[in-house]
């Protein structure tokens, strides 16, 4: 078990491979090399690993570009609530 920040202020305690899906807000500024999340960008957990996550963000509205980062540490994002879903044409596509 995992314990990550909650966006409502307090703590979950979770299996890393039961946060695959669910939205997070970034805590901080993240880069992969080539582009950038803003700290508080609201993104989806793509997949797990040892101790964090791999984050992809929504699609460019523009470009169509969906960014891509692995290895952030669970320290470094807060939980959405597990009922929590994007309004709008900003859903990433599923699957």
């Amino acid at each position: 078990m995992a314990r990550f920040k909650v966006a409502d202020g307090g703590f979950e305690d979770a299996r890393l491979r039961d946060v695959e899906g669910r939205y997070v807000r970034t805590l901080r500024e993240m880069c992969n090399g080539n582009y950038k999340i803003p700290k508080g960008s609201i993104v989806r957990v793509s997949s797990h690993w040892q101790s964090g996550v791999s984050l992809e963000s929504d699609r460019c509205k523009c470009c169509g570009v969906s960014v891509f980062i692995s290895k952030v540490h669970r320290d470094d994002v807060e939980l959405m609530p597990k009922d929590w879903k994007p309004v709008g044409p900003e859903e990433p596509p599923r699957g």
